[in-house]
């Protein structure tokens, strides 16, 4: 006879049952819709990749081979070279200009004129790699391939080129063609330029770098592809335009095509990326299976506690009590009834017998549950609190690699040094580099006042009091110093840029400095290796400059009015207005030089600013009346206090507006305004022009940047770009300020600077 099973434990089977069929449609529920939406969005994430990369692609293109071909595409000598090619070949332009070493400076593999007909008339063809000549058997049939695209050789229209890539037997050809005008960029075009580089292994890398992705590139017709990317290929037909596949549980593969410049495919582009996206959705499955399975289990636990509680234990109770007041027969034993239901109503009549027992038992199981209840849940408490524990302690030691790894990485040096004493807590590799010395925290007298010699540039002791170090320590403040010498142990002597941050505790003390150490000796040294090139060069054209504006000027005195030839005058007269505007770029680049190394002299004294003004309004009117402005200017009300400044050097920096304004403007008015604010006097010249960019203003008051909108135009203003850098310059030296106050494009702009009053300058 088979044993018969308890009502406890059939109720228990069943609820396992039901726990573990409930637990596996969960699972499967869950897998289909957690882990596919997320594989959705890893999908997502990679075609966004691909993207890039086909970006990256192109922008290489436009950048690095459309953007260096404006000045040879608008320029006289190539158009003319290749109008009067069969008629008049200019070989002096083949030799001076078309030398195979300008590939190299242009880092480009072929450079293609092609006249009208579509012929290609020049190439030149280099090994980069090598800096040598190309094959001429390579040319030749990279210029077969060239010519065969009439897209890249016809330009309908003069201002449009045309980039992208193409197939040749030796690689993928980067490829950018422009129609070939006069150097003020008038037509018609006589033929067109072409630039091309290979796209090998190095601009692979290039643009890699750039987009940040793991990029390969495949040729489309090439007949040994690895499996997965012949695989791809096959895929990727009809309206399939990208084709991913996951290669490992952490990596998976993108693949989409990349057309030619007449839509036909040229190259499989290839990206591996990680895959953070199904591993976030693996962990957010399992985190959410394992929710579920302990919210099912403590759904299973109270249903058992429910039904221990509320009938299955009455039940034994019941019954164990009446057994043992049948065998002790004992009627003064009491059965706990509970609820007044049928099993309470049937211990109620036992009850009456074994009432002064059931209060006793009725205490101790209440003691008993609830002393079981308060252990259970300190267990819980105790096994939540250390996980928590555990995955803040994961995250701190992940955070502290995180932070090591990016401080032993940066390209400048970094110390953290103890305060006050200046023991060395952390130090980079950088900074062991730049500084020359062992840094190791663990090593003693490693103290940061002692690592090196500090000294001025000119070889002066550094105090020690007025190193960064210590001034931000007595300071409390940030502390840059970039005059700072150091002999290292190799001999080697270095300058230094060192900023000092400190760090302070509660109570506003400094505990520790943190110092930023940047090795600036090189960039020193070509500053002033520039500079004085600058000024000698400057010096020297000077001179013959000169000689040859008087010469031109005595021809035009003596002369000119007999001189009966137009031409031989005209030449005369560019002559003489060239040397003019040369004397004047050199006289820029002196003003430069001397105001740059402070070897100029500021005459300041007290001036009435409006005597200033009148008197560039008056020599400006003319400039104004030729170009049909209208220059004025409007004083004020009142009258203006006098100011303290140089008025040679005010003068300047005004014209030099006023002469912007003028140049920048096609019609409309030139507007002077002068008003007194907040204890200076500040002077605005307001144009009518074309305006400014906001990407363009921060551009102004640098070197060899322009006022203009089209600053990158050739000679479009016949200015050199120092005007507002001299100002600049000029401005601080007599303690005032210069600066573009607004710019709307089409509308004008307004520039302003200040001049300090006579009554707030110091004796």
């Amino acid at each position: 006879m088979s044993p018969v099973l308890s009502v406890r434990t059939k109720i228990l089977i069943a609820i396992v049952a039901a726990v573990v069929v409930l637990s596996g449609v969960m699972y499967v529920i869950s897998s289909g819709v957690l882990l596919a939406s997320y594989q959705k969005l890893e999908r997502e994430a990679v075609i966004k990749d691909l993207d890039r990369a086909t970006d990256g692609l192109k922008g290489f293109v436009h950048a690095n081979i459309m953007g260096k071909m404006y000045d040879w595409a608008e320029w006289d000598d190539p158009y003319f070279y290749v109008q009067t090619f069969d008629t008049d070949r200019n070989v002096t332009f083949e030799e001076e200009i078309l030398p195979v070493t300008a590939l190299y400076n242009l880092n480009i593999n072929v450079l293609l004129f092609t006249n009208l007909a579509g012929r290609g008339i020049t190439i030149r063809y280099a090994d980069l790699e090598n800096e040598q000549p190309g094959p001429d058997a390579e040319a030749e049939e990279v210029k077969r391939i060239i010519v065969s695209y009439p897209s890249i050789i016809n330009h309908p229209d003069i201002n449009e080129g045309s980039e992208g890539y193409i197939l040749t037997p030796k690689g993928i050809l980067a490829v950018a063609s422009r129609p070939l005008t006069q150097t003020n960029g008038d037509g018609p075009t006589s033929g067109s330029l072409t630039f091309a580089r290979y796209l090998d292994a190095g601009v692979i890398n290039e643009i890699a770098d750039t987009t940040h992705l793991a990029l390969e590139v495949y040729r489309y017709d090439e007949q040994q592809l690895p499996d997965d990317v012949l695989e791809a290929k096959q895929k990727l037909t009809g309206d399939t335009k990208y084709y991913t596949k996951p290669l490992t549980p952490t990596t998976i593969v993108g693949y989409t095509l990349y057309n030619d410049i007449d839509g036909k495919p040229v190259m499989i582009i290839k990206i591996t990326d990680p895959r953070p996206v199904y591993a976030q959705g693996q962990l957010s499955f399992l985190t959410f299976l394992i929710i579920s399975g302990l919210a099912i289990l403590v759904f299973g636990f109270l249903i058992v506690f429910l039904l221990e509680r509320l009938v299955i234990s009455r039940f034994v109770q019941l019954t164990s009590d009446v057994s043992k007041i049948n065998d002790v027969h004992d009627l003064s034993i009491r059965v706990d009834g509970g609820i007044k239901d049928e099993v309470g109503r049937l211990a109620d009549k036992i009850n009456q017998m074994l009432l002064w027992l059931s209060a006793s038992q009725k205490k101790e199981a209440a003691a008993l549950e609830e002393v079981k209840h308060g252990k259970e849940r300190a267990e819980e408490l105790v096994q939540v609190r250390t996980k928590e524990l555990r995955q803040e302690k994961d995250k701190l030691q992940e955070s502290n690699v995180l932070m090591d790894t990016m401080v032993g990485n940066l390209p400048v040096g970094i110390v953290l040094a103890e305060a006050p004493s200046g023991k060395i807590l952390v130090a980079n590799t950088t900074a062991q580099k730049i500084l020359g010395a062992d840094l190791d925290p663990k090593k003693d007298g490693t103290i940061f006042s002692n690592f090196a010699a500090f000294k001025r540039e000119d070889g002066s002791p550094y105090p020690d009091e007025e190193r960064p170090f210590s001034l931000a320590v007595s300071q409390c403040r940030l502390v840059a110093k970039n005059d700072i010498m150091i002999d290292r142990a190799d001999g080697s002597r270095r300058l230094l840029s060192v900023v000092a941050a400190p760090i302070s505790s509660s109570n506003g003390k400094v505990t520790s400095v943190v110092d930023v150490i940047e090795d600036i000796t090189e960039e020193k040294v070509m500053e002033r290796s520039r500079d004085e090139f600058f000024a000698v060069a400057s010096h020297e054209l000077r001179t013959p400059l000169t000689a040859i504006r008087g010469n031109a000027n005595m021809i035009l005195d003596m002369y000119g009015k007999t001189i009966k030839d137009k031409d031989m005058a005209e030449m005369l007269k560019d002559i003489n207005m060239s040397s003019e505007r040369l004397i004047s770029i050199v006289n820029d680049f002196l003003e430069v030089s001397r105001l740059e190394q402070g070897r100029f002299e500021i005459h300041a004294q007290d001036i009435d600013v409006t005597t200033t003004i009148d008197k560039v309004t008056r020599d400006m009117k003319g400039l104004a009346d030729e170009k049909g402005l209208k220059l004025e200017y409007k004083a004020p009300e009142k009258q203006l206090p006098k100011v303290h400044a140089d008025p040679a050097r005010v003068e300047q920096v005004l014209v030099n507006l006023v002469g912007n304004a003028a140049k920048f403007s096609k019609k409309g008015s030139i507007h002077i305004e002068a008003e007194e604010e907040k204890g200076a006097v500040v002077i605005r010249v307001t144009d009518s022009g074309t305006g400014i960019t906001e990407h363009n203003q921060a551009l102004l008051f640098h070197k060899f940047q322009q006022a203009g909108e089209q600053m990158l135009a050739r000679d479009i203003t016949q200015g050199t770009g120092l005007g507002l850098y001299i100002s600049k310059l000029i401005m601080s030296a007599m303690g005032g300020t210069i600066g573009l106050e607004k710019s709307e494009i089409g509308k004008g702009s307004t520039f302003f600077f200040t001049l300090p009053l006579a009554s707030k300058k110091e004796a």
